[in-house]
């Protein structure tokens, strides 16, 4: 008997819903300049994971670079507000700011990218 309660827990452990993610890609139009970014599908929808790409410079906050952090996140609708920081949390590296238009068929975005040394571009984003 007790190894029937082991087997129901732990299929009733494997079938339990996915964690569903997004991705949304902010390029640089006339710059090899872009970050991409996984985000959550809780209340708030929480940017997970990020990559910042600067020419042939790629940081990410996942395994094996893990260089940067994202600091502060916000959604409200029709705005976003992203800032990505070292991964110590010491000074903010980079600030995406986007202003988000959705019907019933598609969401755009679009926006600024500013990234400590290199600049500020205009970002178009493709994704959810």
């Amino acid at each position: 008997m007790k190894h029937l309660a082991i087997v129901l827990i732990v299929l009733l452990l494997a079938t339990t819903g996915a964690k569903a993610t997004s991705s949304l890609f902010c390029k640089a139009q006339e710059e090899n300049v872009g970050i991409n970014l996984t985000i959550g599908s809780v209340v708030g929808e929480p940017v997970v994971e990020a990559e910042l790409y600067v020419g042939d410079k790629i940081s990410s906050t996942m395994m094996p670079k893990n260089n940067i952090a994202v600091a502060q996140s916000f959604f409200d609708g029709d705005k976003r507000v992203l800032d990505i920081s070292d991964s110590n949390f010491e000074r903010i590296i980079a600030r995406l700011r986007l202003f988000i238009a959705i019907d019933e068929e598609k969401q755009i975005s679009a926006g600024t990218l500013q990234i400590d040394g290199e600049g500020v571009f205009a970002v178009s984003c493709s994704g959810p």
